[in-house]
């Protein structure tokens, strides 16, 4: 499992996000917020999950991976990413923004394809990140257990989200169904009752 989530935020307003997948990854990632530090990259590591950081001047650009990605492919994501997002919105409506505001969403999910698929090639789309991957090895890598003073796992389920949702939308209408029917038995005992004692009272 690649990446597989990616959010851009402003202080601790999430403006965008995008993942393909449930879980409460993104819960333990708001508890990141406060440690995220002003433009600097950072990574921050649970078990075989590593959070992934970059800031800018207050709006931060974020990835969740698994221990297999390399950090340069994370790292390479985020920059990119970055780089559509200043040329995708100006500086007043990137500071403006209110939380989920911002249509970025298909973005996110288009540049993690891209990345997951080829990772870092020598093609015209990745030669331009790769200068920005200076470094990448010397960035810190944080322990969260450590970091935020608990003990907690991070549960990814792997059925797709459009999966989940389609599994709860046929179960709302087998319950719509049921709940009819149980009606509808309801008003048959009512009708058979009233005939029953009209019964008994004309004959």
């Amino acid at each position: 499992m690649p990446i597989f989530y990616g959010l851009i935020v402003r202080e601790k307003i999430v403006m965008c996000e995008y993942t393909d997948y449930a879980g409460n990854f993104q819960q333990i990632t708001r508890q990141l917020f406060p440690y995220i530090e002003k433009n600097k990259q950072k990574s921050f590591q649970t078990n075989e999950y590593f959070f992934h950081c970059i800031d800018d001047n207050g709006i931060s650009f974020l990835c969740m991976a698994d221990e297999k990605t390399e950090r340069k492919v994370a790292y390479a994501f985020l920059n990119d990413l970055k780089k559509t997002f200043y040329n995708t919105f100006n500086l007043i409506e990137i500071q403006n923004a209110r939380s989920y505001e911002l249509n970025f969403a298909e973005q996110i999910k288009k540049k993690m394809e891209f990345f997951n698929e080829k990772g870092i090639g020598f093609d015209s789309k990745s030669e331009d990140v790769l200068r920005d991957l200076q470094g990448v090895k010397n960035i810190m890598v944080e322990n969260m257990e450590k970091l935020l003073e608990r003990d907690f796992k991070i549960e990814v389920c792997l059925a797709k989200a459009r999966e989940i949702n389609q599994y709860s939308i046929t179960y709302k209408k087998r319950a719509k169904s049921y709940n009819r029917m149980q009606r509808n038995r309801r008003i048959w005992y009512i009708i058979g009752g009233i005939l029953l004692l009209a019964v008994i009272i004309f004959v």
